[in-house]
């Protein structure tokens, strides 16, 4: 299949809607909103509204009733990055926010990005609204500006979505809520040994009603809840912080796993 722009799967945001959250490094967190326009910028400043507290297990196995685990939840959507079949955006797209070029090849999917202001991405598969899920996706940061995340979004949706960033240069993520444009965090950044700057990171979230557990190379790093959002699609992130920046992140063995339907 040839590489051909698939314009719908991603969605660039100005540099006009980003609200300034990370106080810890000095720098805005990049606030996406849910139509790429810049006709205002939001006052709210983030300031979390609830402290977390992480739990570690040595693998991911939190049981969702007595007898069935996520484990046991079928795989609805699986992608390996040995063809084009999932619907991601290739080709080369330019606008005035970024020039991202996306392409698949050596089982693996390279997003390149050259920001032409502060941008926020989000790129989703050919897959329908979930509630419930398991997610993950393997994740590695290429050449390009340190500063720079990239993640996970699941919920997704015209009001607002959830998104978990890893930063790999400082081995840090955190989980956000972006509604009705304005952010939440649920957790601001944290810190994880395990994700290296120049490795590959797996990341993952289970989702079920309210409550969302976040696991790291396989480990469970924490449990959170927020009842904002119930449904929604499901997708990868890239966040850049400065214009004239670059970065290539490279995804891999992105899969969703789904409860079965009664």
């Amino acid at each position: 299949m040839p590489n051909t722009p698939r314009l719908s799967a991603i969605l660039l945001i100005p540099a006009g809607l980003f609200l300034a959250s990370l106080a810890c490094s000095g720098n805005p967190f990049l606030a996406p909103t849910a139509t790429p326009t810049a006709t205002g910028t939001p006052t709210a400043t983030l300031t979390p509204t609830r402290t977390p507290t992480p739990t570690v297990t040595p693998s991911p196995t939190r049981t969702i009733t007595p007898t069935v685990s996520y484990l046991d939840w079928p795989v609805i959507f699986s992608d390996t990055f040995d063809d084009e079949n999932g619907g991601w955006l290739t080709g080369t797209n330019s606008d005035e926010y970024a020039t991202t070029a996306g392409a698949i090849r050596g089982g693996k999917y390279t997003v390149k990005m050259n920001a032409k202001q502060p941008v926020f991405s989000r790129l989703h598969p050919e897959i329908d609204n979930l509630t419930d899920l398991f997610l993950s996706v393997e994740i590695r940061k290429g050449k390009g500006a340190e500063r720079t995340e990239a993640g996970l979004i699941f919920r997704s949706g015209r009001d607002g979505y959830y998104t978990i960033n890893i930063r790999p240069t400082e081995s840090r993520y955190r989980f956000d809520l972006f509604l009705d444009r304005e952010w939440e965090p649920i957790a601001g950044w944290m810190d994880e040994p395990s994700i290296v700057p120049d490795g590959s990171t797996r990341l993952a979230v289970l989702a079920i009603d309210l409550q969302f557990t976040l696991f790291i190379n396989g480990k469970e790093v924490g449990t959170f809840e927020d009842d904002n959002i119930e449904r929604g699609r499901v997708g990868i992130s890239i966040v850049m912080h400065q214009a004239g920046d670059y970065v290539e992140f490279e995804f891999d063995n992105f899969e969703v796993r789904a409860p079965r339907r009664s």
